[in-house]
């Protein structure tokens, strides 16, 4: 998504009428602190160690995306369930239907703002399987499927996780572990685990969060009544922004009190630019 579309706050569309929400800095308050951050690490894998070596070291060598770990996390504490098929205004019950875990179904509902049960379907044959989620709606106490529910795909899916990444500034450093056996894996995994231990020993924890960039930007003169609904994509933008501006006063301020010979030490200008694009 465009950067400009990012800072308006526009929602991502999935389809004409599901969309995977921007929440606004209210939105996000509203959340408890862990909540907000568990719905996000919920649909967007954590970093390598957490992803791949999860729960007490246990090695996930065997899963080849994070769409199907997506769907194995949400599948722990799985639930059972009759669903009603409504197929020409004729109804059926399909048996045992398998739900996804509540946890993972309130973040995609919280997401996608939806209100719905979650049903895994296996849809194709062979090298075209795939894992689909449907979603499900709720009639007193019965389940109801009929073929224009939401589908969930793994296009979707990705296309939500890099959203959420984006509009949360969250990116993670790690690629998708590939490898032909699982012995080359574990022997990877092992590695980059050991590499993470060593960052978090060496790594002071920053001493930034939510809170802080929020009153720094009051602080630097954005109203108060008006920042909360500002979309959370906006702080953190607003934040790198005002430290370009700062970066570029303090070059400006060196430069005109003649602490920066500049046939020695060449100014970049596109570098010091304060509206330059930040990646």
């Amino acid at each position: 998504m465009k950067h400009v579309d990012l800072i308006r706050g526009r929602p991502l569309k999935l389809t004409d009428k599901v969309y995977v929400k921007h929440p606004t800095l209210a939105d996000v308050c509203d959340l408890d602190k862990y909540e907000n951050y568990t719905y996000i690490m919920m649909i967007t894998s954590d970093d390598i160690a957490d992803v791949m070596w999860h729960n007490s070291k246990k090695l996930y060598t065997d899963i080849k995306s994070e769409w199907l770990f997506f769907i194995q996390k949400a599948l722990i504490s799985a639930r059972g369930s009759d669903v009603y098929v409504v197929d020409n205004n004729v109804y059926r019950i399909d048996s045992n239907c398998v739900l996804i875990n509540s946890d993972y179904r309130d973040a995609l509902n919280y997401f996608l703002s939806l209100d719905c049960e979650y049903m895994v379907m296996t849809v194709g044959t062979g090298d075209n399987e795939q894992i689909t989620l449907r979603s499900l709606n709720r009639d007193g106490n019965m389940l109801i499927f009929n073929k224009d529910n939401f589908q969930f795909t793994e296009s979707f899916y990705l296309q939500m996780v890099e959203y959420l990444r984006q509009i949360n500034d969250y990116h993670p450093d790690y690629y998708w572990k590939k490898c032909p056996t699982k012995r080359g894996k574990k022997m990877l995994l092992e590695q980059e685990y050991r590499r993470r231990e060593s960052r978090e020993k060496n790594n002071r924890k920053s001493n930034v969060d939510l809170g802080s960039l929020v009153s720094a930007l009051i602080a630097r003169g954005q109203p108060y009544k008006e920042i909360w609904d500002y979309p959370i994509y906006m702080i953190y933008d607003l934040y790198r922004r005002l430290s370009k501006v700062d970066e570029y006063n303090g070059t400006m301020r060196a430069l005109y009190s003649g602490c920066i010979d500049t046939k020695k030490n060449p100014i970049n200008w596109d570098k010091v630019n304060w509206a330059a694009i930040i990646n």
